[in-house]
């Protein structure tokens, strides 16, 4: 098997599909365990596909069969005798990933959900009717409907399980937990209008009083950087009280804007010895860079004027990464 690579065709090749329970239960029993030192010590591994991947089986869980992650490695103990080192037993982790009950219920228990491997080994497994599928960075199930439709059901992290039945002669799912309503994060552009005034405003006021703050541009380091990213990200700094002239945070906002956006830059020079030394110099930025850094979607993704509006269970849609 040197060479493989283990996409669509691999998985579809070795006709691992959970069309039915009796199917799923019959591919349990007719595939055979590891031999050798893991089966003496009382290990059932029965591979899903090449019998090298031996941390992708067929798992059986009461009445229940599927396919599970396992992780198994030796444990061992110094002899006394020999003072060698021998095999005492194996560790055994198992993790069901999508299994069958004797009803025909599929329940999926999501892992490693970012490997296209296991993309590609779910869309094997699953029964006819239930697809997976992507939209941008979001992952979906999408379940035929018996009008020819489809439903998405995005894949959250939880257990989902779906129950089967039937419709004009075919079997369709339906899910009965694990199901997440969406929402989209829009732009409010009321919302958005008033921070772009108040937005104004604090510039106005930014460089006097940077000016004033007297900065030291050689003490900003990494940790200092990510509190003035936190502050900028998680408080409401921009937008002022009725009445107010200036912010209550502006002054705080500006030294985090100051320490987040200072330029350091690193160079190689002669230091007058035949050889050479680093140098590094830093620079606070000025009111124009900061427009240039905050202008557009990373103005909006600072001070979130987003709206959020309930979607359709069901009706995928591609993810804009925003959050509130």
């Amino acid at each position: 098997m040197t060479g493989v690579t283990y996409n669509k065709r691999f998985w579809y090749g070795h006709h691992v599909r959970m069309s039915d329970y009796e199917t799923v239960k019959r591919n349990y029993e007719t595939t055979k365990p590891i031999q050798g030192e893991r089966m003496k010590h009382g290990l059932d591994q029965r591979p899903l596909s090449v019998r090298r991947r031996v941390w992708e089986t067929w798992h059986r869980d009461g009445d229940s069969y599927g396919m599970a992650f396992r992780q198994c490695y030796k444990q061992t103990a110094q002899d006394p005798v020999s003072k060698k080192y021998v095999t005492t037993g194996y560790h055994d982790s198992v993790s069901p990933f999508l299994m069958m009950n004797p009803h025909g219920a599929v329940t999926f228990s999501p892992k490693w959900m970012n490997s296209y491997t296991t993309w590609e080994m779910l869309s094997a497994l699953l029964p006819d009717g239930i697809c997976f599928s992507k939209y941008g960075s979001k992952k979906y199930f999408r379940v035929t409907q018996p009008d020819g439709g489809y439903m998405y059901y995005l894949i959250t992290g939880l257990e989902m399980t779906f129950v089967p039945y039937e419709s004009g002669g075919k079997r369709y799912y339906q899910p009965t937990r694990g199901v997440v309503p969406e929402e989209r994060v829009l732009i409010d552009r009321a919302k958005s209008k008033h921070y772009r005034e108040e937005f104004q405003a604090f510039m106005d006021y930014f460089q006097p009083m940077a000016d004033l703050l007297n900065i030291d541009a050689t003490n900003v380091d990494w940790k200092k950087r990510s509190d003035a990213e936190y502050f900028l990200g998680q408080t409401n700094w921009l937008v002022r009280e009725d009445g107010e002239e200036y912010g209550e945070k502006w002054v705080d906002a500006i030294q985090a804007l100051l320490t987040k956006y200072t330029k350091s830059r690193h160079d190689w020079v002669p230091n007058g010895k035949g050889g050479h030394e680093h140098q590094w110099t830093h620079e606070l930025p000025s009111a124009l860079d900061i427009r240039a850094k905050l202008n557009g979607e990373a103005f909006y993704r600072m001070v979130k004027p987003y709206k959020t509006i309930p979607v359709p269970l069901g009706t995928p849609f591609m993810p804009n990464n925003r959050s509130v």
